[in-house]
C-alpha cells in the first residue's frame, strides 16, 4: 500500500512539473555564450549570430531541462569603412588670360565612399583655390612710321628718314621688338644733275667720266 502511494506521489509530481515547464519556460536555468560575430561583417547589412547554451538540469526543477539550447538573432555588419576620395582633378584654366594679370585656378575631388560605422570621416576640403597669372603671349607692336624727312634742296647724295617707336613690349614670350627697326633711311630724290647728268625720275644718268647721285664726281 505504500508503494502505491509513492507512485502516486511522483505521478502527481511529474504532472505538475511538465505543467510549470510549459507555462515557465524560464525555469530551466540554461549557461549561454556570448553572441558570435554577425554572418554579415559588412557595415549595415543585414546578417545573423548565434550563442549556444547548455542547461543546468541538476539545478532546474524541469523533467526536460537538458541538452544544448541555440539562439539565432538579426544583426548588423559594424565593420568600420573610412571615407575615401578621388584624387585631385587637374588645375582649371586661369580665369585671366592677359599677360600677367591675376586671377582664380581651382582643382576639386569627389567622394568615392562614405564613412559608416565609425570609420575616418571624409575631408573637409574637397576644393581648393589658388592664384594665378595670365600668360597669353604678347607680341612687341610699334607705332605708325612718321613721314619721311625733307631732302635738302640743291645737294647731292643726301638721304632722308623715317621714324618709329615702340608702343608695347613683348611680354610671355612674345615677339621681341627689334631696336634697329625704329628708323629706316632713304636716298633723296635729285632735283638737278651736273655735269651734263641726265635726270630722270629723281635719278642722274651720268655721262662717260662721271659719277655720282647727281654726277658731281670725276672718273679717274
Amino acid at each position: 500500500m505504500a508503494m502505491n502511494n509513492t507512485s502516486s506521489v511522483w505521478f502527481f509530481l511529474f504532472i505538475f512539473l511538465s505543467l510549470v515547464c510549459q507555462s515557465f519556460p524560464a525555469c530551466c536555468l540554461i549557461q549561454w555564450s556570448g553572441w558570435s560575430s554577425c554572418s554579415n561583417p559588412q557595415c549595415g547589412d543585414r546578417g545573423t549570430r548565434i550563442r549556444t547554451g547548455i542547461a543546468d538540469w541538476l539545478h532546474s526543477p524541469c523533467y526536460d531541462c537538458y541538452g544544448s539550447r541555440v539562439q539565432t538573432q538579426q544583426c548588423y555588419g559594424n565593420t568600420p569603412v573610412n571615407c575615401k576620395v578621388s584624387s585631385w582633378t587637374p588645375w582649371s584654366p586661369c580665369s585671366a588670360v592677359q599677360c600677367g594679370k591675376s586671377g582664380l585656378q581651382q582643382r576639386s575631388r569627389t567622394v568615392i565612399t562614405n564613412p559608416g560605422c565609425g570609420g575616418t570621416a571624409c575631408p573637409l576640403n574637397m576644393q581648393e583655390t589658388k592664384i594665378c597669372y595670365g600668360t597669353k603671349a604678347v607680341n612687341c607692336t610699334y607705332s605708325a612710321w612718321s613721314k619721311w624727312s625733307a631732302c635738302p634742296p640743291f645737294q647731292c647724295g643726301d638721304s632722308q628718314t623715317s621714324t618709329r617707336y615702340i608702343i608695347t613690349r613683348e611680354q610671355c614670350g612674345g615677339i621681341a621688338c627689334n631696336v634697329t627697326a625704329l628708323w629706316r633711311i632713304r636716298s633723296c630724290k635729285q632735283t638737278f644733275c651736273v655735269n651734263q647728268g641726265t635726270l630722270l625720275n629723281g635719278e642722274c644718268s651720268c655721262k662717260p667720266g662721271y659719277y655720282g647721285s647727281c654726277c658731281q664726281h670725276i672718273s679717274k
